[in-house]
């Protein structure tokens, strides 16, 4: 831009050269910067190596391509569609902030992200540990459970976790952080807490002895001066707590499977 403006300004056309010679540096420094940026990103993408790429760039890269792993990690042999893409890319746009002339640049590089054979998460994770502190690995681990979830209210799934749940170790959180940052993510059953008349707060111990005093109550073969419509009725109320009950159960399992203590 600089040599533009030199350039412009001894053309003899003065001022308005000076301008024009500026303008078709910068488009110069525009150009040559992407091609760099580009470059420098698809290498960094297929084999994630430190120096590549300046610390910003280096962690908007690699957060995008752990988003990206992370979104499609539980699709196994399905392919992401291009509405999903689109929707993925947008996400990731909003939340790094990026706005500008980045914009196009960083949809360009998550582009190739998908098309990559392999994205080497625990490389990646290391990359972004060495070149960031605790709030953006923190920042990082947000961006991946709201990208795996597909917004805050939904659940995160147990292959999403579990890839999730090692780039925390690659990062050094403490599972205790990550647990924690987790809990955002996780849709509790309400429904089926509801149902047996308890908080999901409540102990394992008071869920079974909630369960088994249920079960006792409702089960069709306990009242034996009730009528077929009773009877019906109380099976109903009994298939019904039996399954709340299985799903709580197995939810909290899975919780624990993952690293969480759960509530009990």
């Amino acid at each position: 831009m600089i040599i533009g403006s030199i350039l412009g300004l001894l053309s003899g056309l003065h001022i308005f050269g000076l301008a024009i010679g500026a303008l078709l540096g910068y488009f110069a420094d525009e150009l040559i910067y992407t091609k760099k940026i580009l470059k420098l990103g698809t290498a960094f993408i297929e084999h994630p190596a430190a120096g590549m790429l300046d610390e910003r760039w280096t962690r908007i890269i690699a957060s995008a391509a752990l988003s990206c792993g992370v979104a499609v990690a539980s699709l196994q042999e399905k392919k992401i569609g291009l509405g999903e893409q689109k929707l993925i890319e947008d996400r990731i746009l909003r939340e790094l902030q990026i706005g500008g002339r980045e914009t196009g640049l960083v949809r360009q590089l998550i582009e190739r992200i998908f098309i990559a054979d392999r994205i080497d998460s625990s490389k990646l994770a290391a990359i972004y540990k060495a070149s960031s502190g605790e709030p953006e690995r923190l920042f990082l681990l947000r961006l991946l459970l709201h990208i795996a979830a597909g917004g805050e209210t939904e659940r995160v799934s147990t292959e999403q976790n579990d890839i999730i749940k090692q780039v925390s170790v690659d990062l050094g959180i403490a599972a205790n952080l990550y647990n924690n940052l987790r809990q955002d993510w996780i849709t509790v059953d309400s429904e089926a807490y509801d149902i047996i008349g308890l908080s999901p707060q409540a102990s394992d111990q008071e869920i079974h002895s909630v369960y088994r005093k249920l079960a006792s109550q409702f089960h069709p073969d306990t009242g034996t001066d009730l009528d077929d419509s009773q009877r019906e009725q109380a099976n109903e109320a009994f298939l019904r707590i039996q399954d709340a009950y299985n799903r709580i159960i197995t939810d909290r399992n899975a919780l624990r499977a993952n690293g969480d203590d759960g509530a009990g």
